[in-house]
């Protein structure tokens, strides 16, 4: 999908990109036969075509995803990176003490690269998370943008990838609203029993049992954490598909 957008060259909207498509310019490469000849000779379109799209074809050739980042995340466009960084995605979600990320501490973070869960755990490892998170160009997250990415910010903000993919945003774009485990729900994502009705107040309840000597409660934290963040990939893959499947219509010859 990322190779259809325009979006990311400024000045650029959706209903321009809408009426490139139209006239059946579907990919950046259809676009070089707009931008032949000298800037003189071409539209303000062209123009911004000609300027703008051989640094995307270069970022893309160099994994550079923050490049993109920024603009489609203003556009709420953020989940047409996916197609081309599907497997250069970190997806995270963290536990916390509270939900003030000026005053309150993270317990628990977890990342899935789309194979591996790891558990970082304040007290044991949590120092690592840096090494993880530079592996990655983009990050993806539920509501990462109000509270995962604040928390984050505070000690990692040099090593948390620039492109982001917030997921409460992308699943409002198939009319979907509420908290992580509802929007599961419609994708019909089941959790195992033991934590299938857990909540994040019950997770700092599990934390502060940890703190108290109980390591049976560390475990059901992780495995509470492992459900929320591996399924964020589940969900990214069914959007991607849904959302990439609406745009089809104005590639259709």
């Amino acid at each position: 999908m990322l190779r259809h957008t325009f979006l990311h060259i400024p000045g650029l909207g959706h209903t321009t990109e809408q009426r490139l498509w139209s006239q059946g310019i579907h990919t950046w490469e259809d676009a070089a036969g707009l931008i032949d000849g000298s800037p003189d000779d071409l539209d303000a379109v062209a123009r911004k075509l000609q300027t703008h799209l051989p640094g995307a074809f270069r970022a893309l050739q160099e994994r550079n995803a923050a490049f993109f980042a920024e603009r489609l995340a203003r556009l709420g466009e953020s989940w047409r990176m996916f197609g081309e960084f599907r497997d250069e995605c970190v997806y995270v979600d963290i536990e916390t003490t509270g939900l003030s990320s000026a005053y309150d501490e993270i317990t628990v973070v977890g990342t899935y690269d789309g194979r591996n869960f790891r558990a970082f755990v304040k007290g044991l490892n949590l120092g690592d998370l840096a090494g993880e998170l530079k592996k990655h160009p983009v990050v993806v997250t539920f509501n990462g943008s109000s509270f995962d990415l604040p928390f984050l910010r505070r000690r990692f903000a040099p090593l948390l990838p620039k492109a982001h993919i917030d997921l409460r945003s992308t699943t409002r774009k198939l009319g979907y609203s509420g908290g992580l485990k509802n929007i599961e729900s419609r994708f019909g994502i089941k959790r195992p029993t033991r934590i299938a009705s857990m909540n994040g107040y019950e997770a700092v309840v599990l934390w502060y049992r940890y703190c108290n000597g109980n390591k049976a409660a560390l475990e059901q934290l992780l495995e509470y954490n492992e459900a929320d963040v591996t399924n964020l990939k589940l969900i990214m893959e069914k959007c991607y598909e849904r959302l990439a499947g609406q745009l089809a219509q104005f590639f259709a010859k």
